[in-house]
This record gives structure tokens, sequence and C-alpha cells, in this order.
């Protein structure tokens, strides 16, 4: 929504300053630039399950969908006690998220070394 709202900021200010259109599509890509490149910093699924778990009734929560978001998720799930690292990720046939290790070098992240620690 930011990111649209910006784009149409940047037609006012093209019509009201009489900028080339060149200038508006340069704007808009270095908008977008910025934008993802903040967006690569943030831990949505972490933010996602957060959210989700202090405003929805235990029982109301929707575990396969918090699962499938991911190892990410996992951290979070922990801090409201949903998880341990011993049990099954949601209910009935899920698949168990377990920590494995990394084993490769392609394999390695930053927010997953962050996990194992």
């Amino acid at each position: 929504m930011a990111l649209i709202f910006m784009g149409l900021l940047l037609v006012i200010v093209k019509m009201v300053r009489q900028k080339p259109f060149g200038w508006l599509v340069k704007a808009n890509l270095i908008t977008l630039t910025g934008t993802l490149y903040l967006c690569c910093f943030i831990n949505f699924p972490y933010l996602i399950t957060d959210y989700n778990m202090a405003h929805t009734a235990p029982e109301a929560l929707d575990l396969a969908y918090l699962c499938g978001l991911g190892e990410q998720a996992i951290p979070a799930m922990m801090d409201f006690g949903q998880i341990t690292d011993q049990t099954a990720c949601g209910r009935g046939e899920l698949p168990a998220i377990g920590f494995e290790p990394i084993e490769h070098w392609p394999e390695w992240g930053f927010r997953r070394w962050r996990l194992q620690r």
C-alpha cells in the first residue's frame, strides 16, 4: 500500500512540477528498488505467525497454515508455547519441522544459521 501511495504521490509531483516522463519512471524504479531492498531484512513468516498467535484464540489457530510458512515461523510458535523442538508441527498428517543440521554450503543462510543457534 505504501508503494502504491508513493507512486501516486510521485505522479502528483510530476504534474505539479512539470517533470518529464523519464523522471517519473526513474523515481518509481528507485522507490521500488528501495522497498524490495528493505523487505530483504524483514522476516515475514515470523511477523505473520507472531501476529496470528497474539490475536487469535489458541483453539482457532490454523497451525497447518502457520507451519506452511516454513521454519522461520518456528521461533514465534515456540514463544507462544504451541510447539517445542520435539513435537510435530500441526495436527494430523502434517510433516514434522525439525532443526536439521546444515550439511552443505548451499543450504547455509543467515536466517537458517540463526535458527540453529
